[in-house]
C-alpha cells in the first residue's frame, strides 16, 4: 500500500516502544529501499528516546520532538534545495558526524487553530470516537510524562468548548456517531475555572444525548461536576490512583 501510494514523506507514530521495535525498523529499512525519500517519527516514545532510535534505525531520518503538528506540516512543504532541514523547529536530526541536534518549538497555545482530524474508515469501525479537548496537565507528578512530552510543566491548555461541539456536532450529522471518548490526560483543567469549563461543557453535551468517557485527576472528581456530566451523558472515567493510602 505504501509502495502504490508512494509519498515522498513517510511519517511513522510511534506512542510506546513494548520492545525494541526491529520488526518496525525493518519495515522502514524496507521503505527506505523501495524510494522513500524521507522517513521521520513522532509520538511519545520518540520524544524521550531519539537517541536510541535513531541508533537502532539509521533510515529513520528525522525525528520530532513534543507537539508534531506545526513541524510535520513545515517538513511537508519542505525543499532541501532552498531550506535546511535544521531549521524546521522541533526536529531532531543527525549532522554528518553523526551528532544529534533538535531545537523545540514553542507550544500550540491555541487549540481551536489545529484543523480537526481526518477520521478514517478504520476509524469509524470502532465502537466510540475520540475527541482531544485539551494537552497536556496542571500537575507536576514526578512520574508522569505527559508535561515532559510538552517540554514544560505544568502545561494544561484546553479547546473553547464551543470548538469542541462544533467537531461533536459535525460527527453526529457525518457519521450518525454518539458515543465519544476524550483523550485527554485530564479532562478538567486546573481549579475553579476547570470545574466551571466542566459544567459548561456538561451543559452543551446533554443537549445532544450522547455517551461519552473521560480521564481525569482524583482531586477533581467534584460531585456538583460529575453530576452534570452524568446528566450529560458520561458513563466512564479513568482516574489514577498514585497511593494506597
Amino acid at each position: 500500500i505504501v509502495v502504490n501510494f508512494a509519498p515522498d514523506i513517510l511519517g511513522v507514530h510511534i506512542v510506546y516502544g513494548w520492545d525494541n521495535n526491529m520488526s518496525l525498523f525493518t519495515f522502514l529499512k524496507e521503505m527506505k529501499q523501495v524510494g522513500i525519500r524521507h522517513i521521520t517519527s513522532y509520538g511519545f516514545y520518540p520524544t524521550f528516546s531519539y537517541r536510541e532510535i535513531f541508533e537502532q534505525c539509521p533510515d529513520i531520518d528525522t525525528i520530532i520532538v513534543g507537539e508534531p503538528e506545526f513541524t510535520f506540516a513545515e517538513l511537508a512543504k519542505w525543499e532541501p534545495e532552498k531550506v535546511k532541514v535544521q531549521d524546521i523547529l522541533g526536529l531532531a536530526w543527525l549532522d554528518e558526524l553523526g551528532e544529534i541536534h533538535f531545537q523545540r518549538r514553542e507550544l500550540i497555545q491555541n487549540l481551536d487553530l489545529l484543523p480537526r482530524p481526518v477520521h478514517s474508515e478504520a476509524m469509524l469501525r470502532i465502537s466510540e470516537i475520540n475527541i482531544e479537548g485539551s494537552r497536556g496537565c496542571y500537575g507536576g507528578c514526578t512520574f508522569c510524562y505527559i508535561n515532559p512530552y510538552y517540554g514544560k510543566s505544568p502545561c494544561w491548555r484546553g479547546r473553547s468548548p464551543e470548538n469542541i461541539i462544533a467537531e461533536i456536532d459535525d460527527l453526529i450529522e457525518k457519521y450518525g456517531q454518539r458515543s465519544f471518548y476524550f483523550v485527554d490526560p485530564n479532562f478538567f483543567g486546573p481549579g475553579k475555572f476547570g470545574q466551571e469549563r466542566a459544567l459548561y461543557l456538561a451543559s452543551r453535551l446533554k443537549e445532544r444525548g450522547i455517551r461519552f468517557g473521560i480521564e481525569g485527576r482524583v482531586n477533581d472528581i467534584h460531585e456538583e461536576t460529575m453530576s452534570a456530566l452524568v446528566e450529560a451523558g458520561l458513563h466512564q472515567i479513568l482516574i489514577g490512583l498514585e497511593s494506597g493510602r
